[in-house]
């Protein structure tokens, strides 16, 4: 698959939390998603802000040691990418 035939796909804050609260055929979308990406199908872009925005915005979902454990290893994959929040990347 070249790059251009790549799917570039952004996630949000929402989209993690909904992954990391397990809601009802979201989440099931986002694994979907995830292995996807695992594949090399697809890469998920999103903004540096993101992070900060799950811990402060969801922090009953984030106070449980298992969701911090989640986070981190959903931001370890290769196939999700961080672009820094910038007026040139979000115009």
């Amino acid at each position: 698959m070249s790059t251009h035939d790549l799917l570039l796909r952004y996630w949000d804050s929402y989209v993690f939390i909904a992954y990391l609260k397990e809601e009802y055929d979201r989440a099931e979308q986002c694994s979907s998603i995830l292995a996807r990406a695992s594949e090399g199908k697809t890469t998920i872009i999103t903004s540096a802000m993101t992070l900060s925005e799950i811990l402060w915005l969801e922090p009953q979902t984030v106070k449980l040691e298992e969701s911090k454990q989640k986070i981190r290893d959903l931001f370890e994959y290769s196939c999700i990418k961080t672009i820094d929040y910038t007026s040139r990347a979000c115009p």
